[in-house]
């Protein structure tokens, strides 16, 4: 058998947030959830994807000249990319000299990524810190993910897994035994909300929280709240109680924001446009969770 791949769009070393201390953070492609207000939508597919970014194209043709199945057309008031026939060889990508196409998204073994994160020990000793899963989910790709958390902890690094929660018992029972923290996203209460807003309902990501909180694991909670989809009163007194009841007093408030837009353009894909909260509107709903018994911390 060959050496585990992943598939990964993105490593940021000498973070900060997605755990205590100086870490670095691995975003794994591939989600089961279709969030509306989805800032990372290239973390969605499981596979690699073409991005363009129309402001930094100067339209010199290079890119359609080079690109060997002819799926990219453009003139002085369009740009085109056929993703039906577009193989993502990246010949495009190497033809541009401005740096509008980009390819999200690559396949990396666990000796590659390993070499990459053990770089940092010393970092993640002194400070606290460690290495972070994030995504889209990263328990798509749960052979990788357990191999990679399992030579970590041989190497005494702390491990953090942040997850919204929708992955089958027995993979996410193996994911609890290899962390030491889980960042756990709460979206909706409602299951029917749940899956009008993320195309799931929440059943399984609300046994699998539950699950988190028997196993005893260090937990930390985030929510992401997004203006007129999940800010309810009555959704958020809902998700106050159900904390309280497991002993959970703090909260992640993660206040959305439009800089993921253009990301979507980039991707060939239409974006349902979001306001953004007025300073008073974001006030009075961190008041009523306070008010409820939760500290919440804007993240």
């Amino acid at each position: 058998m060959g050496e585990k791949k992943g598939n990964i769009f993105d490593i940021q070393r000498f973070s900060i947030g997605n755990g205590p201390g100086i870490r670095t953070t691995v975003f794994l492609k591939g989600c089961p959830l279709r969030c509306k207000w989805c800032h990372n939508p290239e973390s969605m597919s499981g596979k690699p994807q073409l991005m363009y970014d129309k402001k930094l194209c100067k339209k010199c043709g290079a890119c359609a000249k080079a690109c060997p199945t002819q799926g990219i057309s453009l003139s002085l008031e369009d740009y085109h990319i056929d993703r039906t026939i577009c193989t993502l060889c990246g010949v495009c990508v190497s033809a541009c000299n401005y740096g509008a196409l980009s390819v999200a998204g690559r396949e990396i073994t666990e000796d590659a990524l390993w070499e990459i994160l053990q770089k940092d020990k010393a970092y993640y000793e002194s400070s606290g810190g460690g290495v972070t899963f994030s995504g889209g989910e990263p328990t798509m790709q749960p052979e990788f993910l357990l191999g990679m958390m399992e030579r970590l902890k041989g190497e005494g690094i702390s491990i953090a897994v942040d997850t919204c929660g929708w992955c089958d018992e027995k993979t996410f029972e193996r994911v609890l035994g290899g962390a030491d923290l889980i960042l756990f996203d709460l979206k909706h209460m409602d299951p029917t909300e749940h899956k009008k807003l993320t195309g799931q309902s929440n059943e399984i990501i609300l046994q699998n929280f539950i699950r988190t909180i028997q196993r005893g694991k260090n937990l930390q909670v985030r929510y992401p709240m997004i203006p007129g989809l999940n800010d309810g009163y009555e959704n958020i007194e809902q998700m106050c109680v159900f904390l309280i009841k497991w002993g959970v007093m703090d909260l992640d408030v993660s206040v959305y924001h439009s800089y993921g837009q253009s990301k979507y353009e980039s991707l060939g894909k239409s974006y349902d446009p979001i306001r953004e909260y007025e300073a008073t509107q974001k006030q009075e709903r961190f008041r009523w969770m306070e008010k409820l018994g939760i500290h919440a911390h804007e993240i």
